[in-house]
């Protein structure tokens, strides 16, 4: 089972790829010691890219942190060859491909969606990764506001997944400390226009919530460190939680046995909007997040008979 986080699409948000840090060295050092973590890595597929956007961060610190509060990347929007903050870079975080068109499409904007989707390679890489290794949940680093933000809808009609995507975000919520002494609390963003976890939801099948953390973009050192720290039993949450309820199964050929990459649908939560999901080619393996309820499955493959299952019953636990 697949868990991806990600940190610093946009360059003045260093603080993500201090959490994605303080995660790494979490499991490193307590794997071997700790039953827990030694489950969640022998057990799972964890991904960590803690800086999507390296050069923008590099623009940053060459500058000596004299202009903080650069965001985009470094494309060069006009071809002149040398950098200009007044109208090169996209926003990475408006540059997938779901409702991308929506987007600014103004390149001095600060949150200039890019040429046309997925243009730029950053992003070509993450997609890539997620299309491939099918992550099941995920977290997307960003600052600041406090608050675990996911996507509940497409075209103004809500998600089919709506209600466990809002349970999941609230638990995540739960389990992160303010600077204050609270706790971060949860909401859907209305905002599509080329976003990550809006499309990692619609094309890829992944629950991914945006979190944004802290309560300033590059915050002192000190407090990057508090930050990142009550950050992480929210990201240690997600391991288990990504385990269920829901369901599982390996698709298979009934004559050969040998694995296939095949389309599967829970009929009671199907949308045509969203892309139909697939198992993963190499071993034909799939998982469903799911709530608990009585469910109907149709498995389908051009060159097949499609297959209908009725009355899968989902509770809770693992899957």
């Amino acid at each position: 089972i697949v868990v991806l986080y990600d940190g610093m699409h946009h360059a003045r948000e260093p603080i993500g790829a201090e959490i994605c840090m303080k995660l790494i060295i979490h499991l490193l050092e307590n794997y071997g010691s700790d039953p827990q973590v030694d489950f969640w890595v022998d057990e799972s597929e964890i991904f960590i890219l803690p800086m999507i956007n390296p050069e923008g961060w590099k623009y940053i610190t060459d500058e000596g942190l004299e202009y903080p509060f650069w965001r985009k990347n470094k494309r060069d929007n006009d071809g002149s060859g040398s950098f200009s903050p007044l109208i090169d870079g996209v926003d990475l975080n408006r540059n997938y491909a779901s409702a991308w068109e929506l987007g600014d499409p103004d390149t001095s904007s600060e949150v200039y969606r890019g040429p046309e989707p997925f243009s730029e390679s950053e992003i070509q890489a993450k997609k890539q990764l997620v299309l491939e290794q099918k992550p099941v949940m995920g977290i997307t680093y960003h600052s600041f506001g406090e608050v675990v933000i996911y996507s509940n809808s497409v075209g103004g009609v809500y998600f089919p997944d709506n209600q466990h995507i809002a349970q999941v975000g609230a638990q995540i919520a739960s389990n992160i400390s303010t600077v204050a002494g609270g706790n971060y609390y949860s909401g859907f963003f209305g905002l599509e226009a080329g976003l990550s976890n809006y499309w990692m939801y619609v094309e890829a099948g992944c629950f991914e919530y945006c979190i944004e953390t802290g309560t300033d973009f590059i915050p002192p050192f000190d407090l990057a460190d508090q930050v990142s720290t009550a950050n992480l039993p929210g990201a240690l949450f997600l391991l288990d939680r990504v385990r269920g309820p829901g369901i599982t199964g390996i698709i298979t050929d009934s004559s050969s046995g040998e694995p296939l990459s095949a389309t599967y649908k829970v009929l009671e939560l199907y949308d045509p909007v969203i892309t139909a999901r697939t198992s993963e080619a190499i071993h034909g393996r799939y998982f469903r997040p799911l709530l608990p309820g009585s469910y109907t499955l149709e498995f389908s493959k051009e060159g097949y008979y499609s297959r209908v299952i009725e009355d899968v019953e989902v509770t809770d636990g693992n899957y």
